[in-house]
């Protein structure tokens, strides 16, 4: 039969051990959510600019490619190349045709919030 000698001190090694388990565990966690925090933030401010730059490009970019393929149009139309009405060239719209293709699927309302 073993004698308990030192049974308090024993007791107090595996408490301080625990402790330091818990310790250890509750820095590591605090370290994952510093990390989750960091990241969240990173995210949300990546969101935050690209929501700003869909913004500048919706009032800026889009309108004046809008502008000026609706100058085109009546310059073919209206013939602005000192041509008689109805015959200008083909020439000063074909190239901004494919941005007035980008220009249609944005001219309804976006719901972004």
């Amino acid at each position: 039969m073993p004698l308990q000698w030192d049974r308090k001190n024993r007791q107090d090694r595996e408490v301080a051990a625990r402790l330091a388990s818990v310790e250890q565990m509750r820095a590591e966690r605090e370290d994952a959510t510093r990390g989750h925090v960091a990241e969240t933030l990173a995210l949300l401010q990546e969101w935050q600019s690209n929501r700003h730059r869909l913004s500048r490009y919706d009032t800026t970019l889009i309108t004046l490619a809008a502008e000026r393929t609706r100058a085109a149009l009546v310059a073919y139309r209206g013939g602005g190349t000192g041509r008689p009405c109805g015959h200008g060239t083909l020439m000063a719209w074909v190239p901004l045709r494919p941005c007035s293709k980008r220009v249609a699927p944005r001219s309804t309302p976006a719901s972004i919030g």
